[in-house]
């Protein structure tokens, strides 16, 4: 029975040829072979980094060191310096899901200065590139802490945020009345409006000492840029 079943399933459906399991997997290395591209080209700034320093310590000109990481770019047919929105460009394209374009454009800045350090003073490149990946993972650690720091006080101020809320609903579970006091009388709605005014000012200055620790990442980075 299995046999004439097995024999009616090729009638109907074939048998299948060299060319479509070849054609299978063909597109299976196809489709792996791109992710593997695509996982490399998004490795992280600093294995780019990794990458150029590997290369010019092979024997390799800086040059050419960036005409292999910008794949696709007119830089790969005339390896030439690249200038800074060339550099912003390939370490954008080297983003991994954890970093930011912000250390995108401050190691393309980094990149941009031994660049021309190692041009016009003739330092060897390869310690000008080894500053910068010594650089770039200070930043990554002092981002890293700085996040781990912030992390408790923004929990703080969303429980703060929620707890006059909280406490209007535990207190009139209680059947201590509280809403009927904030608005069957005068005393009570003076209340309110003390309450509602110093709980806005509160976070105004939450928000605003949040915007100002933005506010001075984004000044020192613009200093740099410049």
């Amino acid at each position: 029975m299995a046999g004439l079943l097995l024999m009616a399933a090729v009638l109907c459906f074939g048998w299948p040829s060299e060319t479509d399991k070849h054609g299978t997997l063909d597109s299976a290395a196809v489709l792996a072979s791109t992710s593997a591209a695509s996982s490399k080209r998004k490795a992280g700034i600093l294995s780019c980094i990794d990458a150029l320093r590997a290369s010019v310590k092979a024997g390799g000109s800086l040059e050419e060191a960036f005409a292999e990481q910008a794949q696709g770019e007119p830089l790969c047919q005339t390896a030439t310096m690249p200038d800074l929105a060339q550099l912003e460009d390939i370490m954008h394209a080297q983003l991994s899901p954890k970093e930011t374009p912000a250390q995108a454009d401050q190691a393309a800045i980094e990149l941009d200065l031994a660049c021309r350090l190692s041009k016009n003073l003739g330092c060897e490149a390869s310690h000008c590139l080894d500053a910068v990946a010594s650089s770039y993972k200070r930043n990554r650690m002092m981002k890293t802490l700085k996040d781990n720091a912030f992390t408790v006080p923004k929990s703080t101020v969303k429980l703060l945020s929620l707890l006059p809320l909280a406490t209007l609903v535990l207190a009139q579970l209680m059947g201590a009345s509280p809403i009927a006091f904030l608005f069957g009388n005068s005393v009570g709605r003076v209340c309110l409006l003390l309450g509602a005014g110093t709980y806005a000012l509160g976070m105004m200055w939450m928000k605003a000492l949040m915007d100002g620790v933005e506010a001075a990442e984004g000044k020192v980075g613009d200093e740099k840029k410049s």
